[in-house]
């Protein structure tokens, strides 16, 4: 009786080793740059390696009737899915495309993609399910258009153009790169950055129907007469003498700046 079980557990055990074996693919990049699309709930770490690593709860057996046993999900762009994750995957020497399959079943997985941390990053998001975008340790360039996504950026170093519709943007940045702007704006929901506290920086923020909140010695611009520009939805300056441009706006919450 002891073997029967311990052969049902075994079984068990095995099964689901297979199932989350399925949940994983990994391809080597031909080109530096990554654009993802269409994936409601991301996750993007950076790593040391040169391998990139799709991980998904995704089940593609439970979103397939029978009959498209042995059959791909297409869409009518002709896309497939070539991951085995609900996701086409493009890779040549111009970048990599990693595109979400969308199906009539719906589904709310979500994803973890494991990129070499120097990597150029595009992620782009249109429709109404989108959820989150979460990024840590990359020091390319990241570039974010979504609609209803919230951001948030942990441990990234590069040039950075984050726009989001009806999304928050939350932003923890360290040992920035001077080579290229940081723009982040949201049009409904708030924006919060958190900053070294001696980034040399152009600061821009704007909180057209918020507030303005900050504890960061910005020395504010002077208009032609030595007067200082202060509205209570603008503010325009220096911090540390100035250096890289650093542009935050929301159109209608408050906009958040605070160093450490």
């Amino acid at each position: 009786m002891k073997k029967i079980l311990l052969l049902i557990i075994l079984s068990i055990t095995l099964c689901e080793w297979s199932v989350l074996a399925q949940t994983t693919h990994t391809f080597k990049p031909n080109a530096k740059k990554v654009t993802i699309t269409g994936i409601d709930a991301l996750v993007i770490e950076g790593i040391s390696g040169t391998d990139i690593v799709i991980e998904s709860d995704y089940e593609q057996k439970a979103k397939a009737p029978e009959r498209a046993s042995g059959l791909k999900l297409m869409t009518s762009t002709g896309t497939q899915d070539n991951s085995g994750l609900g996701l086409a995957i493009k890779n040549n020497k111009d970048g990599v495309l990693i595109q979400k399959i969308e199906s009539n079943c719906g589904g709310e997985e979500s994803y973890t993609i494991r990129i070499p941390s120097s990597y150029n990053i595009k992620f782009d998001h249109s429709s109404y399910t989108g959820e989150y975008v979460r990024i840590s340790g990359i020091s390319g360039e990241i570039d974010i258009t979504a609609n209803y996504n919230d951001v948030l950026l942990e441990d990234v170093t590069g040039p950075m153009a984050v726009k989001t519709v009806y999304g928050s943007i939350e932003v923890i940045l360290d040992n920035i790169s001077q080579d290229g702007s940081l723009s982040f704006y949201s049009v409904y929901e708030y924006v919060d950055l958190k900053i070294p506290s001696n980034l040399k920086a152009n600061v821009s923020l704007k909180a057209t129907y918020g507030q303005i909140y900050s504890n960061c010695d910005i020395a504010i611009d002077k208009d032609e007469d030595g007067w200082k520009q202060i509205t209570t939805s603008k503010v325009k300056g220096v911090l540390n003498g100035g250096g890289v441009d650093l542009i935050a706006k929301s159109a209608y919450e408050n906009v958040y700046l605070r160093s450490y």
